[in-house]
């Protein structure tokens, strides 16, 4: 009977390491018809007023990185109408609300609105969607309006930029209950052939958003 090598088993654990890799690539390639599957119904299914329109474009980014710039520049509206300086918060606030809407439509169809027009339609169809930001993005309209009519007193604009941050809230809310998804289980023959480590490191939640993170 021969005698195991004593001292070197980098032989050994190389051949593991890639035999797990292996098993991890044949787990992975079982998924993918899934993964594909998903990816289609989140592009297909954009609304029929949405579909072929010019003001409406493929996503340019994440929404996350939306959502992120719509909370910054809320953050600045408020320290413009701290500083007396509120037709130009007002405006701020309603770039924020641009950026949020665009973090809505990304999440549920991979597309970004490039006119005030796509705008109105995208918060009509997110309402189909389960996310009511009806009035919220009504208020913020007059909010743009306001900054090439002005006269509304701070008082109000305060008020109006609340609305707004209310609409970030309701948006980031509905995109997190929207995106989760539960954790793939574990193929059980497979399980035995792959390291503990390696078998938490390929538990997580592989699926979790169909659409694009920023």
């Amino acid at each position: 009977m021969r005698e195991r090598p004593k001292g070197d088993y980098s032989l050994f654990t190389d051949a593991l390491l890639r035999s797990s890799v292996s098993s991890v690539s044949a787990y992975v390639r079982l998924l993918l018809p899934s993964v594909e599957m998903l990816v289609k119904i989140s592009t297909t299914a954009l609304p029929p007023r949405l579909r072929g329109r010019r003001d409406v474009d493929a996503a340019s980014s994440g929404w996350g990185t939306r959502l992120a710039r719509a909370r910054a520049r809320l953050a600045k509206a408020w320290r413009l109408l701290a500083e007396g300086l509120g037709d130009e918060a007002g405006e701020e606030a309603w770039r924020a609300t641009i950026d949020a809407i665009n973090a809505a439509a990304i999440a549920a169809w991979g597309i970004e609105a490039k006119s005030h027009q796509a705008l109105r339609i995208i918060v009509a169809e997110l309402y189909r969607e389960g996310l009511d930001i009806r009035s919220e993005f009504g208020v913020a309209e007059a909010l743009h309006n306001n900054y090439y009519d002005p006269g509304h007193p701070p008082e109000t604009l305060q008020a109006m930029i609340a609305n707004v941050e209310r609409l970030i809230d309701r948006v980031e809310a509905w995109i997190t209950t929207r995106t989760e998804k539960p954790r793939l289980p574990l193929i059980q023959p497979l399980a035995p052939l792959l390291p503990a480590n390696l078998i938490r490191s390929i538990t997580i939640p592989i699926l979790r958003p169909v659409t694009r993170y920023g």
